[in-house]
């Protein structure tokens, strides 16, 4: 069972096109047999609403971590028919921004330090590819700096219900915040550089 919902605030669903990059945790859906059937009409109807699905070669990496005994050829052949983007040197760059918003965001850097690399690496793909993010868990691209859009509420066999949710990078508001970010710790290394001179005199 699949229901869909949207953001009021967002434009509809079927006027959404792009990238699509999957967290983990839709590799892990996929590959479920309890929760595939419950994925699936997910992963139809955003490939039906021009999207290109996508992920990035972080993923091989959890792939090798994170999945389950006797499931890794499965995930593995899963993630060989889907589009990945490299994490080069522009996503460590933007990865490291994003790692600095949520740290010293009032509202995100007590939760920002248990957000993953590889959710970070997934945000920067997605930032640098004008993409989207197709998660199970939200709270790893917190508002302000990602809205989510979209959602889907699945429930797998025990009749247990959650969301899935389709999240777009706030880019405005990523970059705002980082240009503002830098200024003032450069505000704060004059300050403490005067007021070492100031001691020294």
């Amino acid at each position: 069972m699949t229901e869909n919902r949207v953001n009021p605030s967002a434009p509809q669903q079927r006027q959404f096109s792009g990238v699509v990059i999957f967290d983990w945790n839709i590799v892990q859906y996929w590959i479920s047999k309890k929760m595939r059937p419950a994925i699936l009409p997910v992963l139809h109807d955003i490939g039906g609403a021009n999207f290109q699905f996508s992920m990035s070669e972080i993923s091989l990496y959890e792939a090798q971590c994170l999945v389950p005994k006797g499931k890794h050829e499965e995930s593995i052949q899963f993630m060989n028919g889907i589009p990945r983007y490299s994490v080069d040197t522009n996503t460590h760059l933007v990865a490291g921004i994003l790692r600095s918003c949520y740290t010293n965001h009032k509202d995100i850097k007590g939760h920002g330090d248990d957000i993953s690399l590889q959710d970070i690496f997934n945000a920067s793909c997605a930032i640098l590819n004008g993409g989207f993010i197709l998660t199970a868990d939200p709270h790893d691209y917190p508002i302000p700096f990602f809205d989510p859009v979209y959602y889907w509420t699945i429930q797998d066999p025990t009749g247990k219900r959650q969301k899935i949710y389709l999240i777009k990078p706030d880019v405005l508001t990523i970059d705002e915040y980082a240009v503002q970010w830098v200024k003032s710790t450069e505000a704060n290394k004059a300050n403490k550089i005067k007021q070492q001179k100031g001691k020294a005199l």
